[in-house]
């Protein structure tokens, strides 16, 4: 799924790569974010999240979010791909997270724009 988004790709990137810690400020759903194992910047450190969305986590056994930064001429593209293991064959697709993926864009987005990171 992709969102674009207006503000500097660079700023997006560095948030979403190794400032987490900026994201409980920019997105209200996301309540607090802690480094379980690893550190803030290191790729395959582990981030602990206490987040709202909306959707019944009891339905996953696992749920994995990556999102890639697409430079555009004016702002970028956030693509989000979403990796999720159904406890039962009957359980719903993830509708919900990919709505909140997009708020996630939308509210970083906004908290950029207003603010220099």
């Amino acid at each position: 799924m992709e969102t674009k988004f207006k503000c500097s790709p660079d700023a997006f990137f560095d948030v979403v790569k190794g400032k987490n810690h900026h994201l409980p400020k920019a997105v209200e759903t996301i309540r607090n974010i802690e480094v379980h194992e690893g550190d803030w910047e290191t790729e395959g450190s582990i981030k602990h999240w206490d987040y709202i969305c909306g959707g019944p986590l009891n339905h996953y056994k696992a749920n994995k979010a990556h999102v890639h930064v697409l430079p555009k001429e004016v702002g970028g593209i956030a693509k989000w791909t979403l990796e999720y293991e159904k406890l039962r064959a009957d359980d719903p697709p993830p509708h919900k997270y990919i709505q909140w993926a997009i708020h996630i864009t939308q509210d970083l987005e906004d908290y950029l724009l207003k603010t220099a990171v």
